[in-house]
């Protein structure tokens, strides 16, 4: 009898989970070469790296963004192996997040819970190998004028294979959740 209350317990705390996952939005995505298009919705998930000049990964960190973003533009160039697109998040950031300086490593702003603001993502992708380097940085934070951060290098978790195709070298970066 116990078992049986155990079974039907947890079948209903997994079918409330799922419903819930259900109303903030479904299926995470995540956002690959060619594969978000404007007014695509999705997911970012990606990790900043410490590594060299020659984009070896030294260290690595996750930041989790599960909040949904909208893409409201991007183009590929003719041999589609640049590709920019921007991207502005709507619901509400959950956890602190700061970010450091990448070059002479010391904060430049931070992500409070409940903060919104415009995201930009410069996405170089590596002609001669399946993998890219991502450069994130936020557009608009914290006033009127558009203040940035600094680049923050980050790649998205597929085809992860640290080559470089632009500048990658910096001392660190560090976040506190």
């Amino acid at each position: 009898m116990r078992s049986l209350l155990l079974v039907l317990t947890l079948s209903l705390l997994l079918a409330a989970s799922q419903a819930s996952a259900n109303m903030a939005g479904g299926t995470t995505q995540l956002l690959g070469p060619g594969t978000a298009m404007p007014g695509d919705e999705v997911t970012f998930i990606f990790e900043v790296r410490n590594g060299s000049s020659d984009g070896e990964a030294t260290s690595a960190v996750q930041f989790r963004f599960p909040e949904t973003f909208r893409v409201l533009e991007g183009w590929f160039d003719d041999r589609g192996q640049n590709w920019d697109f921007a991207v502005a998040p709507y619901g509400l950031f959950t956890e602190r997040i700061i970010f450091y300086d990448i070059d002479n490593d010391f904060a430049q702003g931070e992500i409070l819970p409940g903060q919104v603001g415009n995201f930009y993502v410069r996405v170089a992708i590596n002609p001669n190998a399946d993998c890219g380097i991502y450069d994130f940085h936020w557009k608009q934070f914290g006033d009127n004028q558009g203040k940035h951060l600094h680049y923050v290098l980050g790649t998205l978790p597929y085809d992860i294979c640290g080559i470089a195709t632009e500048t990658t070298s910096f001392s660190s970066i560090k976040s506190l959740y």
